[in-house]
Protein backbone atom coordinates (compact mmCIF):
# COMPACT_ATOMS: atom_id res chain seq x y z
CA UNK A 1 0.00 0.00 0.00
CA UNK A 2 1.49 3.40 -0.97
CA UNK A 3 0.88 6.96 1.09
CA UNK A 4 0.37 9.90 -0.75
CA UNK A 5 1.86 13.55 0.63
CA UNK A 6 2.77 16.59 -0.57
CA UNK A 7 5.56 18.86 1.17
CA UNK A 8 5.44 22.18 2.26
CA UNK A 9 7.71 22.86 -1.27
CA UNK A 10 4.64 21.09 -3.12
CA UNK A 11 6.44 18.42 -3.80
CA UNK A 12 4.61 15.14 -4.16
CA UNK A 13 5.79 12.29 -2.44
CA UNK A 14 4.80 8.24 -2.82
CA UNK A 15 5.65 5.89 0.15
CA UNK A 16 5.62 2.36 1.01
CA UNK A 17 7.24 0.66 3.79
CA UNK A 18 8.58 -3.11 3.17
CA UNK A 19 8.78 -5.17 6.76
CA UNK A 20 11.26 -7.62 5.34
CA UNK A 21 14.06 -5.60 3.52
CA UNK A 22 16.48 -4.00 4.98
CA UNK A 23 17.38 -1.36 1.72
CA UNK A 24 15.64 1.90 0.51
CA UNK A 25 14.89 2.60 -3.30
CA UNK A 26 14.22 5.46 -4.76
CA UNK A 27 13.09 6.99 -8.30
CA UNK A 28 12.65 10.86 -8.66
CA UNK A 29 10.78 11.95 -12.07
CA UNK A 30 10.74 15.23 -13.16
CA UNK A 31 8.43 16.95 -15.48
CA UNK A 32 10.70 17.56 -18.23
CA UNK A 33 11.54 17.09 -22.18
CA UNK A 34 9.74 18.01 -25.22
CA UNK A 35 6.60 18.53 -23.73
CA UNK A 36 7.75 21.21 -21.60
CA UNK A 37 9.55 23.27 -24.09
CA UNK A 38 8.86 26.80 -25.63
CA UNK A 39 8.67 27.17 -29.46
CA UNK A 40 12.08 28.85 -28.98
CA UNK A 41 14.02 26.21 -27.37
CA UNK A 42 12.29 23.04 -29.40
CA UNK A 43 14.53 20.73 -29.53
CA UNK A 44 17.27 21.74 -26.14
CA UNK A 45 16.24 18.33 -24.39
CA UNK A 46 16.94 15.92 -27.32
CA UNK A 47 20.26 18.22 -27.87
CA UNK A 48 21.22 17.51 -23.72
CA UNK A 49 20.03 14.15 -23.71
CA UNK A 50 22.95 13.22 -26.18
CA UNK A 51 25.60 15.60 -24.50
CA UNK A 52 28.59 13.42 -22.81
Amino acid sequence: MYQRSVLDNKLRVLTSTMAHTQSVSMVICVGAGSRYESKEMAGVSHFIEHLP
